[in-house]
């Protein structure tokens, strides 16, 4: 029931359900080949996926 929320963007408020993580440089690596979802496109047999925020974004943020 709480699947639809994802479209709205509501599902952080589910705190029983949803933990949400915050960094500036998050890898994760899974224990087995995995897809992944990234703006809709779906990468097959990922291993392990990292990303770190750009001096650029941080800019734009403040």
């Amino acid at each position: 029931m709480i699947f639809p929320s994802l479209f709205k963007g509501t599902h952080t408020k589910h705190t029983k359900n949803c933990t949400v993580l915050e960094g500036k440089h998050i890898k994760v690596e899974f224990d087995k080949p995995t897809p992944i979802q990234i703006d809709g496109e779906v990468i097959q047999n990922v291993t392990e996926y990292e990303v770190e925020l750009s001096h650029s974004i941080v800019n734009e943020l403040i």
